[in-house]
């Protein structure tokens, strides 16, 4: 099991309320330190899946106190061993929150790294190289946003859900549009089998944003690796997003139609598959009455992608 320092900062005199709360609890150890300005900070030790509760009790009686803070420091190493083994354990939802928002943040490094992949992904296609293509989906920063709006769903979490969406929004039209420019400098490309398989939606490829989906949930929950599962997610949406741009270009309105409805459902099939995960997982808020409020924003959000996915899969087979 791993092992988890949590930092609780409050005043003093709520060292007593706070010794209740920790003794209700599996401390493995903890210690006391007196600060300035009437201040105190306690240090406890416990196993991973331990943490949760804790913070769900603090966050319940202190959660609106002046000054209070919680702290959560990974163990990477403990000496004399303490016998914990390390990872495994899904990390606690203040944990998940703070890593989407950081990556949802649409700040500038992302509109960089999504206008930069776009072009790369735009030549690719347009020379029908796949080392290219895949070297675009590699720095493409796509996971973030989509996994900020499941989660922000999920914790009915309107301010995250915004942020997300505004990043994702524009980061698909910034996309878009540097793909729409690359294509017009580059001119007459190769019309081969990277552009052709964009250009109409198939059963496996919504299975693929569906698997998308989950891994970039389960990547975020479980800590793996992040950058990995992106190239999947990037997989469902940057190709099939610039195939789009490409066929507008070129006048074939037919298939830009295709590639435009295979990004359609990749988006769906990612969210709606990422809102599943996290809510299959337990994730929800601390307090009662976000937590009705939470669970009906996830089966409202999931009946509305799962009604666009089911019209989408009728326009597809209408259009065969």
């Amino acid at each position: 099991m791993a092992l988890k320092l949590v930092e609780i900062y409050a005043q003093k005199e709520d060292t007593q309320r706070l010794n209740a709360i920790l003794a209700d609890h599996k401390i493995l150890e903890r210690w006391n330190d007196d600060l300035q300005e009437g201040r105190v900070v306690l240090r406890v030790l416990l196993n991973e899946e331990d943490v949760q509760g804790l913070l769900d009790g603090l966050t319940q009686h202190f959660g609106r106190v002046e000054g209070f803070r919680v702290l959560l420091v990974p163990v990477v190493g403990a000496v004399p061993l303490s016998g914990a083994s390390w990872g495994g354990e899904r990390a606690s939802r203040e944990e998940l929150f703070l890593a989407v928002r950081e990556v949802a943040s649409g700040g500038r490094w992302f509109f960089v790294l999504v206008a930069l992949s776009s072009v790369v992904a735009t030549v690719g296609l347009m020379r029908d190289s796949v080392a290219v293509v895949i070297g675009a989906m590699v720095i493409a920063p796509l996971l973030g946003p989509n996994m900020a709006l499941a989660l922000g769903t999920v914790l009915g979490e309107g301010r995250l859900i915004r942020r997300a969406a505004l990043a994702l929004v524009l980061g698909l039209l910034l996309a878009f549009g540097t793909a729409i420019l690359c294509a017009l400098v580059m001119g007459k490309g190769v019309w081969g089998r990277e552009l052709e398989t964009r250009a109409a939606l198939q059963l496996s490829d919504v299975l693929v944003a569906l698997a998308a989906g989950v891994a970039g949930a389960l990547a975020f929950s479980r800590r793996a690796a992040t950058a990995l599962v992106g190239v999947m997610v990037a997989v469902a949406l940057l190709p099939p997003l610039a195939a789009t741009a490409v066929f507008l270009t070129a006048g074939d309105w037919h298939k830009a139609a295709g590639s435009a409805l295979l990004l359609a459902v990749n988006v769906v099939s990612v969210n709606l598959a990422g809102i599943l995960t996290f809510r299959l997982q337990g994730l929800k808020p601390t307090l009662w009455w976000r937590a009705e409020y939470a669970k009906r924003t996830t089966l409202v959000a999931a009946v509305i992608w799962g009604v666009l996915l089911g019209t989408l899969l009728v326009v597809l087979l209408l259009l065969k």
